[in-house]
């Protein structure tokens, strides 16, 4: 991984969609319909079936698939006029995770950050369509409000990790977190730096911003200065915002930033700040 520090504006932390206007605009459940309809024209030979308002079941070459709609629709939430292209990227993943058959790669493996609260209601949904432990996530506790979730990176789509596919690999979860931050750094081509005066975003593909705060050694003075301890913001998995625990206008901005991209933005992770307590992130 290769780490380019760049300055640019003050106006960094200025995140906003575009948001348009449209006449008819679909609930979740009418959403999920129209996945499921773009599912089934690409594998007319799988068998489908939305579970609930938000959950479509595959079955494909004999295995059992779940597909969840709901950040595809936050997307189309900001953006009605793009339904078609939304359904389309989503769907092109899709057949990326379909048709994919080569052997489990423990290279592959990464770390996804998600909140607590997202893998609660995950378990809850997966647990009422009939998924049993050998086919529950990989998770382990990051902190009070923070699960980290092991995924395998498939270039153009991410599938979460299997405790029957750790069994295969034949890997302790102990050992799984080093390996995975490790993959990590490598496949990030390079990491930018953003920012000045003591607020910086940190951009890295559009994918593992988030699943960066695992990296401790991005976390120097060296790299980004500060006043006080790091303090950042997630509010997705695609933003990492970054001042010190002594930057009282730093502070404010990273939390209005953050506050307006978690309402906005998809792959939501959290609204909170988080301090740097020396070996973790922790509410701040």
């Amino acid at each position: 991984m290769k780490i380019k520090i760049a300055l640019i504006l003050a106006g960094l932390f200025i995140l906003s969609g575009c948001h348009f206007n449209h006449s008819i605009k679909l609930n979740i459940r009418q959403f999920t319909d129209r996945y499921c309809d773009s599912l089934r024209a690409r594998f007319p030979d799988d068998r489908f079936c939305i579970r609930n308002e938000s959950t479509i079941e595959v079955i494909h070459s004999g295995k059992k698939i779940t597909i969840a709609s709901d950040n595809a629709f936050r997307l189309y939430e900001n953006s009605p006029d793009s339904l078609n292209s939304i359904i389309n990227t989503y769907v092109l993943a899709d057949l990326d995770c379909f048709t994919q058959h080569s052997q489990l790669d423990l290279n592959n493996v990464v770390p996804i950050i998600k909140s607590r609260e997202y893998v609660e209601n995950w378990q809850a949904k997966t647990s009422k369509i009939g998924a049993n432990g050998t086919s529950a996530p990989v998770i382990e506790k990051y902190n009070d409000q923070l699960i980290i979730a092991y995924a395998v990176d498939k270039k153009k789509s991410i599938t979460f990790l299997t405790q029957n596919d750790l069994a295969s690999l034949g890997v302790s979860l102990d050992s799984l977190r080093g390996i995975a931050i490790n993959n990590l750094n490598r496949i990030l081509d390079e990491v930018k730096i953003n920012g000045e005066n003591g607020n910086f975003i940190i951009t890295a593909g559009g994918n593992y911003e988030a699943s960066l705060i695992l990296d401790e050694m991005l976390f120097t003075k060296e790299n980004i200065k500060v006043k006080g301890d790091f303090v950042i913001g997630i509010p997705n998995r695609d933003i990492l915002l970054i001042t010190g625990s002594q930057d009282k206008e730093g502070l404010a901005k990273i939390k209005k930033s953050t506050n307006e991209s978690f309402e906005s933005g998809d792959h939501e992770i959290s609204n909170d700040l988080f301090r740097w307590n020396g070996k973790k992130f922790i509410k701040f």
